[in-house]
């Protein structure tokens, strides 16, 4: 419903700037259209800067937090339960009998504790 809306204003407003340009000289349109075209390539790109910032941000946050992402399990060691792990969704974590295995994607060897009789 925002995209149509958004859309149609847009339409408008390159109809009503279009039907402006065309009561105007050729020397003037070309003036009208640098002026109005460096305030909007300058939103653009200050938007396009933001966006790029806050997604930054975003995928740093997302890297932190008390369970690491690396495929050494840091961090997780303490956890058990449910841990929200970045973008990639939840983990379930258990201990069994002393030993808590993180969900990484990667398993490389792992050392179990001898059974005690």
């Amino acid at each position: 419903m925002i995209t149509a809306v958004v859309l149609f204003a847009a339409g408008a407003g390159l109809a009503g700037w279009l039907t402006f340009l065309v009561g105007q000289s050729l020397d003037r349109a070309g003036q009208w259209t640098t002026v109005v075209g460096f305030f909007v390539s300058t939103a653009l790109g200050v938007a396009g800067v933001m966006l790029g910032l806050l997604t930054w941000r975003q995928s740093r946050q997302a890297a932190g937090g008390p369970a690491a992402t690396a495929g050494d399990g840091a961090g997780v060691e303490q956890a058990v339960g449910e841990v929200r792990i970045g973008r990639t969704g939840s983990v379930r974590i258990s201990d069994t009998g002393g030993v808590t295995v993180a969900n990484t994607g990667a398993m490389g060897d792992v050392d179990l504790p001898r059974e005690q009789r």
